[in-house]
C-alpha cells in the first residue's frame, strides 16, 4: 500500500532536457485525471507522450527523485486526437508486446510513471510502454478515496482498451499492481457483462501482490469471461502491506498475500510465490526493486516463462 516512500521526497514531473548520463525511455500516459498534475477525477481520458531520463548511476530496481541521479522528464507532448496516439506508438518494434501498467494505491503521477520507465529499462521491456494513471490521492489516508476512484475507472480503462485495440495492431501485456490489480479485474469483469467485445489484444494478464479480497476475486473470474492464457498471480505471505489492507477491510488475508496454488488453478491463474525473494528493497515492492523478479518478467516478455 506504499508508494516509492512515504518519508521521502515524491518526485515531479519535472522538466529538464539537459541531464547528462540518462538513458531515454518513452511512456504513453493515459489518464481519467484532470491533469497529471491534479488528482481530481475526469470522466474521459487523456494522453500525453513523456520521454522520461533514467539515471545510469542507479542501483537496478531504485527510482530515485531527488538528488543528481534523480528520473526527471526530457520532454512532454499532448496527445490531442487518435491519430496522435497512433503516430507516438508507430515505431515501437511489433514483435514486442505493448505493456500497459497500472499503479497502485498511493501515488502520484510522476511515481506511476517513473516506475514504469524503471520497470521497462530493468526488466529490458522492449515493446511500447503505456501507464494508466488513475486518480489516486497520493496520500496514506487516502485509502476509500482510491477505492472509490478505482470504480470511478472502470470506464476509463475500457475505453483504454478500445482504443488501444484501434491504434495498435501487436500484442498487449497488462500489468497491474496492488489496487490496480482491483481495477484491472473490475474493468475486465465489468466489460464483459456490459457486453463489450473482448480485448483481442490482450495477450498476458500479471497482477503483483494484488489488493482484492480472495472471493471478490473469484467473482471477477467468474464475471471476466475468458481470460488471457498467460494470468499470473504474484503473491506474498510477507507482505506488510497487504496485513494493514486485510485489517481495514477485516478479511482474514488479500490474494495477494495468498500463497497457496490450488487456489489459483481452477480459475486459470498460475501462481509465482515471491515470499522467499530477499533482494527486494521493500515487501510490497518486490516485483519492481528484486533483481530475480525483474528477470522473470523480462523473460516474460519474450513468452519464456519457465
Amino acid at each position: 500500500m506504499t508508494s516509492l516512500s512515504a518519508c521521502t521526497a515524491r518526485g515531479t514531473l519535472t522538466t529538464l532536457p539537459d541531464t547528462p548520463d540518462h538513458q531515454v525511455q518513452q511512456i504513453i500516459a493515459a489518464t481519467n485525471r484532470v491533469s497529471l498534475d491534479s488528482a481530481v477525477r475526469a470522466d474521459r481520458l487523456s494522453f500525453s507522450k513523456i520521454d522520461v531520463a533514467v539515471p545510469e548511476h542507479r542501483e537496478i530496481g531504485t527510482v530515485p527523485v531527488s538528488g543528481a541521479n534523480a528520473f526527471s522528464v526530457l520532454s512532454r507532448q499532448n496527445l490531442d486526437t487518435e491519430d496522435a496516439l497512433r503516430a507516438a506508438l508507430q515505431n515501437a518494434p511489433r514483435n514486442a508486446p505493448l505493456t500497459l501498467w497500472i499503479h497502485g494505491y498511493n501515488n502520484t503521477a510522476a511515481e506511476a510513471i517513473y516506475r514504469q520507465a524503471q520497470l521497462a529499462i530493468d526488466a529490458k521491456m522492449e515493446g511500447a510502454q503505456v501507464t494508466f494513471v488513475w486518480p489516486s490521492a497520493a496520500t496514506a489516508r487516502g485509502y476509500v478515496h482510491d477505492r472509490d476512484s478505482v470504480l470511478h475507472a472502470r470506464q476509463p480503462l475500457s475505453d483504454l482498451l478500445d482504443t488501444l485495440d484501434r491504434v495498435w495492431p501487436g500484442d498487449i501485456v497488462l500489468v497491474a499492481h496492488s489496487l490496480g490489480a482491483f481495477l484491472a479485474m473490475e474493468t475486465l469483469s465489468w466489460r464483459n457483462r456490459g457486453g463489450h467485445r473482448a480485448n483481442i489484444n490482450l495477450r498476458g494478464l500479471v497482477l503483483l501482490q494484488p489488493d482484492i479480497a480472495t472471493d471478490v476475486f473469484r467473482a471477477q473470474v467468474a464475471g471476466a469471461g475468458p481470460l488471457p492464457e498467460l494470468s499470473v498471480v504474484v503473491a506474498s505471505d510477507a507482505d506488510p502491506a497487504l496485513w494493514v489492507s486485510a485489517r481495514v477491510s477485516q478479511s482474514d488475508r488479500r490474494l495477494g498475500a495468498h500463497t497457496d496454488p490450488d487456489f489459483y488453478m481452477p480459475l486459470g491463474f498460475r501462481l509465482l510465490d515471491v515470499s522467499g525473494i530477499s533482494d527486494a528493497s521493500q515487501p510490497h515492492l518486490v516485483a519492481f526493486s528484486s533483481q530475480a523478479f525483474l528477470s522473470y518478467l523480462s523473460r516474460l516478455q519474450r513468452s519464456d516463462l519457465s
